[in-house]
């Protein structure tokens, strides 16, 4: 018993502010609901790891940023390649 940690006693508001800031921290949603009569002190919390509205309404938002394809008049005439002699050299007259 000589190399127990002494315990620390805390009361139910640090002990749920404390709990609060740590699931923050691990990513989770986390919710206060305050005391009735005090509202810096959290009675208890509300957790959850997916906010099922949050997904809905981001889904929602992308949808309405994505641009339907357009659709262009189709093209009438057949592109042919030029006639040459096989090669791609430009003939330029000789300098006189």
């Amino acid at each position: 018993m000589e190399n127990e940690l002494p315990l620390k006693h805390m009361n139910k508001w640090i002990r749920n502010k404390r709990l609060y800031e740590t699931l923050l921290g691990m990513g989770l949603y986390v919710v206060p609901v305050p005391e009735e009569d005090d509202a810096t002190k959290i009675n208890h919390l509300i957790v959850a790891s997916t906010l099922p509205w949050g997904e809905q309404a981001s889904e929602l938002s992308s949808q309405g940023s994505i641009v339907p394809p357009m659709e262009g008049t189709p093209v009438t005439e057949t592109v042919n390649t030029t006639e040459s002699l096989g090669d791609n050299v430009i003939r330029m007259p000789p300098i006189l």
